[in-house]
């Protein structure tokens, strides 16, 4: 739905005291409201977990599989479906997909995106840049994995971003970025994930002709605005200062910077001309994640810069508007 955003799960509370949750809010951006969905059957529900992946398809429905479940154990290799039937939050559901054949393993720190028809896997904490794909449509629904010539594509990595470039030349191509490699070492490649009309699926190395080096880093957040690949936030090792918010251009394989917004673990998603960005923890305090939804306008945030006259927007990044909520 344009204008609704699901939320699941989670470390809730400080770091000294917090708990896995798995819980089920949906917020709705033209009313600014939270509604927890109550499940009558709570043997239903999957169970409680964080760094989990989580992707929507264009049915209103969203998959999650994987996180951490605490103690140093992981949840199960489950794929979960919620529909939110005919946009109705009440008539909404939790079910467990059955998959046959073999399926990607327990993880933590992966992502899921959506490709019509396929969910794709990525990443995590596995030791391997294997790739999954399932329709979970089709009439036996199994994870197939994609193999790929002498390891080609991304190093194994954990904490990483994905998105959709819906523009130019990267158009219907997932993207990768950054992310942890599995020494806690940052990394700041970007890689293109295609499909091919004949089927095939294979991997693209993208470069920066004009511009810095994209930062390393992890736990950020990105977003796609036609060509260009925002990034959110984030961590790297041994750094303690605000991470830049920085942008790559797919088309011209250019990069710039911008000012940062003193976040790390957050979610982000863009609707019209707005950024929302939401918890997550503020540079300023690594002990409780905060509960705070802010905006920020892609108009004011390019205003300025060498693309304001091109998408309309871009200037140093403002300070981020909180939304009552």
């Amino acid at each position: 739905n344009p204008v609704k955003t699901v939320l699941f799960g989670g470390a809730v509370g400080d770091i000294r005291n917090f708990h896995f949750a798995n819980d089920t809010y949906v917020f709705n951006l033209m009313t600014r409201i939270w509604v927890q969905i109550n499940f009558p059957d709570k043997t239903q529900l999957p169970k409680e977990r964080a760094a989990h992946a989580a992707a929507a398809n264009d049915n209103m429905q969203m998959v999650i599989h994987g996180g951490s479940i605490g103690n140093n154990s992981l949840a199960a290799d489950e794929l979960w479906l919620f529909d939110m039937h005919d946009n109705k939050e009440e008539d909404s559901k939790w079910s467990l997909i059955n998959t046959v054949g073999a399926s990607p393993g327990m993880r933590y720190g992966h992502t899921l995106a959506f490709l019509k028809p396929f969910f794709i896997m990525f990443g995590g904490n596995t030791n391997s840049n294997d790739i999954w794909i399932i329709d979970i449509n089709a009439v036996q629904v199994a994870w197939t994995k994609l193999d790929f010539p002498n390891g080609t594509g991304p190093c194994p990595r954990l904490y990483h971003t994905v998105g959709f470039c819906s523009k130019g030349s990267a158009q219907g191509m997932m993207i990768v970025f950054g992310g942890r490699d599995l020494t806690d070492n940052p990394l700041n490649d970007i890689w293109g994930f295609r499909r091919h009309r004949d089927g095939r699926w294979d991997w693209v190395l993208a470069s920066i002709s004009k511009g810095e080096k994209l930062k390393p880093r992890y736990n950020h957040s990105v977003v796609f605005y036609g060509t260009l690949m925002i990034i959110l936030g984030g961590r790297a090792k041994n750094f303690l200062g605000t991470m830049p918010t920085e942008v790559y251009d797919t088309e011209k394989s250019e990069s710039f910077i911008l000012s940062g917004i003193g976040l790390h673990r957050q979610s982000s998603f863009i609707l019209d001309k707005n950024i929302y960005l939401y918890g997550g923890f503020s540079d300023k305090n690594n002990s409780k994640p905060i509960d705070d939804l802010f905006k920020i306008s892609l108009e004011s945030l390019f205003e300025g810069t060498p693309r304001y006259n091109k998408v309309n927007e871009y200037r140093s990044l403002p300070d981020a508007t909180k939304i009552n909520q």
